[in-house]
């Protein structure tokens, strides 16, 4: 349905599944090209989530980007564009991203880790000893938990 800007989003949702990026990507556009679609920071969201898939970094980051322009608190996108701008060194605009991210989301594993990460790069050791506390105290088993245990025991023993 050509007006259907819901049904274009998730069609373009499905797309993405087949790993069809190209195809999913458009479909997305259709749905934020129609005026009357009143969710396009989600099809924005979806497109951007769509190419971090697909490891196209920097189209996944303007859709973030062009989300968060039409809805700042996105989690998702929040969270991706802190990973991006943290893979790409982008250290200080990172911990922004977090620090939206905590105020709109609850925290998870992920996000904890990263959040460890940054501040470590940062060099900010009492956030990043904080960070890694709530990453121990509320996922104490969890894969990030053990990353970070994991890489405690590195730092005090080097080989």
């Amino acid at each position: 349905d050509e007006q259907n800007a819901e049904a274009q989003n998730n069609y373009g949702a499905f797309l993405c599944e087949r790993n069809r990026t190209d195809e999913a990507v458009a479909w997305f556009r259709k749905a934020v090209a129609n005026p009357l679609y009143r969710t396009p920071a989600l099809a924005y969201e979806n497109a951007g989530l769509c190419l971090f898939r697909a490891k196209q970094y920097a189209k996944a980051e303007a859709n973030f980007r062009e989300a968060l322009k039409l809805q700042p608190a996105l989690p998702d996108s929040l969270y991706h564009m802190a990973r991006i701008t943290y893979e790409s060194g982008r250290t200080l605009a990172a911990r922004g991203f977090m620090q939206r991210y905590f105020q709109a989301a609850e925290d998870t594993p992920q996000a904890l880790l990263l959040a460890v990460k940054i501040e470590r790069a940062l060099n900010n050791k009492d956030e990043e000893a904080s960070y890694a506390l709530r990453l121990r105290a509320k996922f104490p088993t969890s894969p990030e938990a053990q990353e970070l245990q994991a890489a405690a025991a590195d730092r005090k023993n080097p080989r």
